[in-house]
């Protein structure tokens, strides 16, 4: 049990300390592009109040669509941020394990713990790291609708950070409220992340190229924000994660175990 251990350890000495980088990186980025979108926001708003109440004496709860939470979202730009850290930490956890500079792989071979129990290792880390980066997320999340919803005084109300959930695409993929299937994708997609990472590492000491890790970053990226209610979408990448997950685990404890023996 020591040595499975000590795998485990090796991959989180070789990651946790960027990795808490990224995260704090991320937080000093998102939070301030969200703050001034919510000013620009209350600015832009003010402006077109006064031009509707000058033309033609509408009141302010009219105006409330044009200004909300989700609107302060679309304008923040934080979904960038999140995919480049997502990115920036996809090569991290890529690179651990793999025979660049260092010679990790002759590490793993000297705690004698066979290739496979190392991929396992690294996957379930790996997962691990992609769950935290999504709970980090929504953490922010929170704090920023609950500036948000100061921001709006009057025009917020106890609804206010529930619509904004449901209404726009990338919290409502973060949070997908009663959404199931959503929330399956998601689970489908960190178990995909953290095993197609695994084999990038596993495939680059045996001098190959992990292509389901290069595959996965783009499908990702480009289909994590979806509008509420796509179930069909969700469906399609649930079974492409599954399959990536499927995939990568045959190659390790199938088709690579029968070709060694």
């Amino acid at each position: 049990m020591r040595k499975h251990i000590s795998v485990f350890m090796l991959y989180t000495r070789s990651s946790v300390f960027r990795l808490l980088i990224l995260f704090v990186l991320m937080a000093a980025a998102e939070l301030p592009m969200f703050f001034f979108a919510a000013d620009r926001c209350l600015d832009s708003a003010s402006v077109t109040l006064e031009q509707m109440l000058d033309n033609s004496g509408m009141t302010s709860m009219q105006t409330s669509v044009s200004l909300s939470l989700e609107r302060m979202f679309d304008n923040s730009g934080i979904a960038i941020v999140l995919a480049a850290v997502f990115v920036l930490m996809s090569i991290q956890l890529c690179g651990v394990g793999c025979e660049f500079g260092s010679k990790q792989g002759y590490t793993l071979r000297r705690l004698s713990v066979s290739e496979e129990t190392v991929f396992a290792w690294q996957a379930s880390f790996n997962a691990l790291a992609y769950f935290v980066l999504w709970g980090m997320q929504l953490m922010l999340v929170l704090v920023m609708c609950s500036y948000g919803v100061e921001k709006l005084g009057a025009l917020a109300s106890n609804q206010t950070v529930f619509l904004a959930f449901y209404r726009n695409k990338f919290l409502h993929s973060l949070l997908p409220l009663d959404e199931w299937s959503r929330y399956l994708r998601n689970i489908c997609m960190i178990l995909a992340l953290g095993t197609a990472s695994a084999f990038f590492s596993y495939n680059q000491r045996r001098k190959k190229v992990g292509l389901s890790m290069i595959v996965m970053l783009p499908v990702t990226v480009l289909g994590f924000c979806g509008s509420t209610g796509s179930s069909g979408g969700d469906a399609c990448l649930t079974l492409f994660f599954i399959a990536v997950t499927g995939w990568c685990v045959y190659r390790v404890y199938g088709k690579e175990k029968n070709d060694e023996d």
